[in-house]
């Protein structure tokens, strides 16, 4: 799996990094822009900042069946920072302030930001980042419209303080009363309108998937087709890690592939999250998936990019990541809950994978078609011949001629489908 340039993480902002098939690197963080005010000075609104507090509820995981929200395990502080965050799936770039419900405090050398130690550095990041970072991760998690926001851009400062000197100690405590962000998006959209654009282009992308079926199990193939056909693994597009990348403008890397799922999943009210794993600390490199509830209350998972066999110009995909459970998936599938200093709570995932009923799937199929997307072509030819070559584990059946074995003689019969096809 290759690298995923995550725009979860960012050296610049947060004392974590992570690259796609990757683990964390810690990076030591100085603060560049720690921007100290008085409260009086700041006590009231009057620079146009948005000023959020505890006055919005964060979803929670059993509200209903179809919720799931990693912003529902979180702490006072960090829930009010995701209510601020996800309120940008209306994109803008105005300033806004969060008002701690749970003041911070900190002891320093000295109070003037110039004047501060390494020491006093680290402990003003940690601090900081400790009652934002995770609620940021969290709503990135949960939301995919954020799809243009830029966190290796964007400013965060402490906007409202108080401080008093211990002269025992010879230590400043600082209370830290309000964190200040300055959203920005990504390059590749030039400028807010065309993140606007990209925005209404994105929901109508999701709108005209074709979702055949009424069950679950059929909705969610679809979905998984759909972006399999349309989009390709390319670490070089301009919008690979985002559902962007899936569904507008084809060129996505894992992250791009399990964000355009959860969109369409979401747009359908199917329970649906993004997980991260599969580090490795040797290579930099991570990897993500979905998990997915089904009606049966249980939880599979699904991994889009692995299933995409195909490359630019190709429709070639497979179903050996399609609603699997923790006995075969987790066999190359590591999830991670530890994402920085952010924790992930993942629901549990089945043991077992999914059996459709027969009701959820068609057994009616023309001949030929072993990889059942509805088509007799070179794809089919290529579906037999690894299960032939046991390169891969088919979901269906490649005895074509009912002999009872799957062998180059079912190759041969395809072969002359596809050219029968033809003319």
């Amino acid at each position: 799996m290759k690298r995923l340039f995550s725009a979860l993480l960012s050296a610049a902002l947060f004392p974590t990094i992570l690259n796609c098939t990757g683990s964390p690197v810690s990076a030591d963080y100085i603060p560049e822009n720690m921007d100290f005010h008085e409260t009086e000075e700041n006590s009231e609104n009057g620079l146009g900042w948005i000023y959020f507090d505890d006055s919005a509820e964060v979803l929670s995981s059993d509200q209903s069946e179809n919720s799931y929200s990693f912003g529902a395990y979180l702490d006072k502080n960090n829930t009010d920072v995701y209510n601020a965050f996800i309120r940008l799936s209306e994109p803008s770039v105005e300033q806004l302030t969060v008002k701690l419900p749970e003041p911070v405090s900190i002891e320093l050398s000295t109070n003037i930001p110039s004047k501060m130690t390494d020491e006093d550095n680290q402990i003003y990041g940690s601090a900081l980042f400790a009652n934002c970072r995770p609620g940021i991760d969290s709503a990135l998690f949960d939301v995919p419209e954020l799809f243009w926001l830029d966190i290796t851009q964007m400013g965060v400062n402490v906007k409202n303080y108080s401080s008093s000197y211990n002269m025992r100690t010879k230590k400043y405590t600082i209370v830290m009363e309000a964190i200040t962000f300055s959203p920005a998006f990504f390059e590749a959209y030039g400028s807010m309108e065309s993140v606007l654009e990209y925005k209404q282009r994105l929901n109508e992308a999701a709108e005209n998937v074709p979702i055949e079926g009424e069950t679950r199990y059929e909705k969610l193939k679809s979905i998984h087709d759909y972006i399999c056909n349309f989009t390709y693994y390319d670490l070089e597009a301009p919008f690979s890690t985002s559902a962007v990348g899936a569904i507008v403008e084809p060129g996505a890397v894992c992250e791009g592939y399990a964000e355009g799922f959860k969109f369409i999943c979401d747009s359908l009210d199917i329970p649906c999250i993004l997980v991260v794993g599969n580090f490795s600390s040797t290579d930099d490199e991570g990897h993500m998936w979905n998990y997915v509830q089904m009606e049966d209350g249980k939880w599979y998972a699904i991994d889009v990019t692995w299933d995409d066999l195909d490359g630019k110009n190709g429709e070639e995909l497979q179903y050996k990541y399609f609603l699997k459970g923790s006995d075969s998936f987790s066999k190359n599938h590591t999830p991670v809950s530890e994402f920085g200093i952010t924790m992930l709570n993942y629901p549990e995932l089945s043991e077992s994978d999914y059996v459709p009923s027969s009701t959820e799937t068609d057994p009616e199929y023309e001949t030929g078609d072993v990889n059942h997307d509805g088509k007799v072509n070179v794809a089919d030819i290529v579906y037999c011949s690894g299960a032939v070559l046991k390169t891969h584990t088919p979901e269906f059946s490649c005895d074509v001629n009912d002999d009872g074995m799957v062998d180059a003689f079912d190759i041969v019969l395809i072969r002359k489908l596809v050219i029968e096809k033809s003319y």
